[in-house]
């Protein structure tokens, strides 16, 4: 395992999100992507991601991953409610 499999890519994404690198955020989790991160599954629903949900990249990456695609945090919350 290499220095860059010890992390998980999902959270450090979800820190630069936090404070506002949307970029670097989208580059870890195209590389939760590429590693299969189960804890991707999750980017259609937790509302955590809203602020990225308008990027081309970002709904791009739920197509590939099968998932719901929200359109505001209200609407995230019920993605997968049936």
């Amino acid at each position: 395992m290499t220095p860059k499999e010890l992390y998980h890519h999902v959270d450090v994404a979800k820190s630069h999100l936090q404070i506002g690198q949307l970029e670097e955020a989208l580059t870890h989790l195209e590389l939760g992507f590429e590693r299969r991160r189960p804890n991707m599954v999750f980017l259609g629903v937790d509302p955590a991601w809203d602020p990225l949900r308008s990027d081309p990249r970002f709904k791009d990456l739920l197509v590939r991953l099968k998932l719901p695609q929200a359109e505001e945090s209200g609407d995230s919350q019920r993605a997968g409610a049936s």
